[in-house]
């Protein structure tokens, strides 16, 4: 509702919300209408770090091969039991690690990292670890 100062008072519709990114700020003319009002552009949001999931991914890769290596070294050590504790444990961050890389790839959130992710994951997991140095033993040079 807006009021010429003569008269009833003359109804409009509402005006359309503005977007979030724009102001109007009256210019030093004495002429107080919209359209001598000068665009303010307010700062935009920064862009979100796309890359985190995809690194995180690789921090749990890495942890799989640390897991590992401990669980290799304690065996070796002869203390068997938590050899046996750490390479569960190594079992299972590889697949979460996994997991989480190839969220990263789909989402596309840290790809790259997802994907190298997803590769250290696979070679960390004991499980597929020794199936390939069972392999590897069993060739024939």
């Amino acid at each position: 509702m807006t009021y010429t100062g003569s008269g009833d008072p003359e109804f409009t519709a509402p005006a359309e919300p503005e977007p979030f990114n724009v102001a109007y700020a009256p210019t030093d003319s004495t002429d107080s209408t919209e359209s001598s009002a000068a665009v303010i552009a307010l700062p935009q949001r920064k862009a979100r770090a796309r890359w985190i999931l995809g690194v995180f991914a690789l921090v749990l890769a890495v942890v799989a091969v640390i897991l590992v290596v401990v669980g290799i070294t304690l065996a070796l050590g002869d203390q068997f039991f938590a050899s046996r504790i750490v390479g569960y444990s190594a079992i299972a961050i590889s697949i979460v690690g996994f997991l989480v890389g190839g969220a990263a790839l789909i989402l596309r959130r840290g790809r790259i990292w997802g994907v190298l992710a997803m590769v250290i994951c696979v070679l960390a997991n004991p499980v597929i670890l020794t199936g390939l140095l069972n392999a590897a033993g069993t060739l024939v040079l």
